[in-house]
């Protein structure tokens, strides 16, 4: 079955099942770097001192959050996919919460330093509404990092969610966001999702991530 045909709730047993091999087959295989990229210049950029609160949305297997786990933070992992959170339990997060983040966030207004989604925005159905959600979940000051997909042709054969820079742009406006930086990264190939439902990989088309960080 291909990701096309997949709904929500069969996306989610797919990553579920291919979550043991989800970081050699579809990150480490592909040269993604948005996992180190991204959570390296957000550290740079929020200059308070930790252990700081993180929240991270659509967290997979954990490789966006450590980084943080590493020195020290307090990690909380959101994902839809309980295979995915089963992967993260070997690293030391601060709480595990199983939900769809296209729906309220479960957790606290105001109690994040940081919020990081890496790799999820091409799920995400409304932009604003998680803008929205974060927004209130950030303390002031709060910096949210996140990637977007830009290209359009892969995306669309997949029926996945793509941006343009200038949409986000203007959603971040509406939601008070502050932007401090952007930036242009590798994101992903084609090709490796079928090598993930145990096929011949495919014709390699790479996607391309957008990164925002935003402040509150």
């Amino acid at each position: 079955m291909s990701l096309e045909e997949k709904n929500q709730d069969e996306r989610r047993d797919y990553y579920s099942r291919i979550a043991p091999q989800y970081e050699e087959c579809a990150l480490k295989a592909t040269g993604y770097v948005a996992h180190e990229v991204v959570p390296h210049r957000l550290m740079q950029l929020y200059d308070k001192t930790g252990p700081l609160d993180v929240l991270d949305l659509g967290c997979g297997t954990g490789m966006g959050s450590l980084p943080f786990i590493e020195r020290g933070d307090k990690v909380t992992g959101m994902d839809f996919s309980p295979g995915m959170l089963e992967e993260c339990k070997k690293r030391n997060f601060k709480d595990l919460i199983c939900q769809n983040i296209n729906e309220e966030l479960t957790v606290a207004d105001k109690s994040f330093d940081l919020a990081i989604c890496i790799g999820a925005f091409e799920f995400v159905e409304s932009s604003i509404f998680v803008f929205n959600q974060v927004y209130a979940k950030l303390r002031s000051g709060g910096i949210f990092a996140f990637t977007v997909p830009t290209s359009a042709e892969p995306c669309e054969r997949l029926k996945i969610k793509h941006f343009t820079a200038d949409g986000i742009k203007e959603d971040l406006i509406l939601t008070r966001f502050e932007i401090l930086e952007t930036d242009t990264i590798f994101g992903w190939e084609t090709g490796h999702l079928q090598t993930l439902d145990g096929k011949a990989k495919g014709e390699h088309e790479k996607v391309e991530y957008s990164v925002f960080y935003v402040r509150k």
